[in-house]
Formats: C-alpha cells, sequence, structure tokens
C-alpha cells in the first residue's frame, strides 16, 4: 500500500514548484532580452508550467487562467505563505494558507480531490472582505 502525501503537503510542495517555476522563468526572461531572440523562453517556460500543474492539479479545464505570469520577487513564496488550516472529508480537502505580502496578509483556500493516486489541487479561493471569491493558480 502506498501511502499518499496528505493535502496540505500537496500544497505545499505546490508552493515550492512554483516558486522555482517563477525563478525560472525571470532568469529565462531576463537572459532572453540580451538574446538576438528576446521571447525565446517562452517554450521552455510555458513547458516548466505545464509540468508543474500536471504533477499538482486537476488535468480539467479551469475557469479562470493558471498563472502564466511571474513576479520578482516570485508571487509564490514558501517563506512568505503557511498552512493554517486543512478539513478533509472522503474524496475532497480544503487547505487555508496565509500569505504574507508588502501590503499585508491574504487567505488562500486550496480545493483539492483525491484521486486513486494522489491529491490534486483543484481550484483556488481568495478572502476578498467576508467571502471567498475565486482566483487563478
Amino acid at each position: 500500500m502506498t501511502l499518499l502525501a496528505p493535502p496540505d503537503v500537496v500544497v505545499l510542495d505546490f508552493i515550492f514548484a512554483m516558486n522555482r517555476w517563477e525563478v525560472f522563468a525571470w532568469t529565462a526572461r531576463r537572459e532572453a532580452t540580451r538574446s538576438e531572440d528576446p521571447s525565446s523562453h517562452l517554450r521552455a517556460v510555458t513547458q516548466a508550467l505545464t509540468e508543474v500543474f500536471a504533477q499538482h492539479c486537476t488535468p480539467r479545464e479551469l475557469t479562470l487562467e493558471r498563472a502564466s505570469s511571474f513576479e520578482n520577487p516570485p508571487r509564490y513564496d514558501p517563506t512568505r505563505e503557511a498552512v493554517i488550516e486543512q478539513q478533509i472529508d472522503d474524496e475532497r480537502a480544503i487547505v487555508t494558507t496565509k500569505r504574507v505580502t508588502n501590503a499585508g496578509s491574504v487567505r488562500f483556500q486550496y480545493g483539492l480531490v483525491l484521486t486513486e493516486a494522489s491529491w490534486l489541487i483543484d481550484r483556488l479561493r481568495k478572502r476578498d472582505g467576508a467571502t471567498w471569491v475565486p482566483a487563478a493558480l
């Protein structure tokens, strides 16, 4: 019997993977701007993002675009985002995180589903006042 990583670990792994991707994407873009083809980084950056989502997220179409933009400093930063709550109900889970930003802190809810092989992130919501609103992964 294979032990599955719990939902909170899957979310933290995703945050680490997205952080690595954003650092890679930023570096690749900076290097490409000095080359003959300033858009030469796009294929590798897109492929790397596709691999992160294939490993951590459900393959279904999302209503909001997946994060194809990157920032410096990275938006996903494991030193600034921590799990504060986890709720598991059979084949679904919600992992709530708190992300510290320059403007304060924001809470996120990662919705996960259990597949035969692992927990996968299915959606993301962000706290906006008293309500949770959909957010792009």
